[in-house]
């Protein structure tokens, strides 16, 4: 939704397993490019297919509102997505099951959240 985006990523709690940045782009009448202040968080149940325990969706196809999916779409987010994806599947089992710190033990990505957190002061 627009206010998780807008909110930034600070604002989220830890099941986010990528950044993305991009200006928020709608179509439409009065729409337009609306610049974001911060980074936001693209969450680790995005990926995970509803209807089966393991099946993971990183790509433009994942489960975003169509507000993140305005934003999130450049291929740098999606190439993180698959990242994330991979580092998922390699923990096997029901990915339902919420192990998003694993992922991102696996991404380094406290490191990641540093740097995007001295970049959006």
């Amino acid at each position: 939704a627009e206010r998780e985006v807008r909110g930034g990523f600070r604002r989220q709690g830890g099941e986010i397993i990528a950044l993305a940045d991009h200006a928020l782009d709608t179509h439409g009448a009065g729409t337009g490019p609306k610049e974001l202040e911060s980074a936001y968080g693209v969450p680790m149940g995005c990926l995970i297919a509803r209807e089966y325990a393991n099946l993971l969706v990183a790509g433009r196809c994942c489960g975003l509102s169509h507000i993140a999916a305005a934003s999130c779409r450049l291929s740098r987010t999606m190439m993180d997505l698959g990242e994330a994806a991979g580092a998922l599947a390699a923990q096997g089992g029901d990915l339902r099951e919420g192990r998003a710190e694993k992922v991102r033990g696996a991404l380094d990505f406290e490191r990641y959240l540093d740097w995007a957190d001295k970049l959006y002061r």
